[in-house]
């Protein structure tokens, strides 16, 4: 998981494109492991994957578009809501196709 968006202007400005992103770059397997997981065990995520989030889609440096949709003052909060928000297409996805 090596992608960066290295200007500004390839950053992603709302939620969904941040998840967009994590899902184009994370291995299948991992996006697997967190689709299975409990909304309680999604904040455990925070730690890594929100780290990754914050430097990789420029939280830390301006990337205010993206603040401003995820409803966040903070980088840490704003983290967090895209990790809920990938957790949460995924996990819709994985239902939908076990009742499928």
């Amino acid at each position: 998981m090596e992608e960066r968006a290295n200007h500004h202007s390839e950053y992603p400005r709302t939620v969904t494109e941040a998840v967009d992103w994590l899902e184009s770059i994370v291995p299948a397997g991992e996006l697997e492991l967190i689709a299975a997981m409990d909304v309680d065990d999604v904040v455990g995520l925070h730690v890594e994957l929100g780290a990754y989030i914050r430097e990789r889609l420029g939280l830390w440096s301006g990337n205010d578009a993206l603040m401003e949709d995820a409803l966040a003052l903070h980088a840490v909060d704003a983290s967090m809501v895209i990790v809920m928000a990938l957790w949460q297409r995924l996990h819709q996805a994985a239902r939908f196709s076990m009742s499928a």
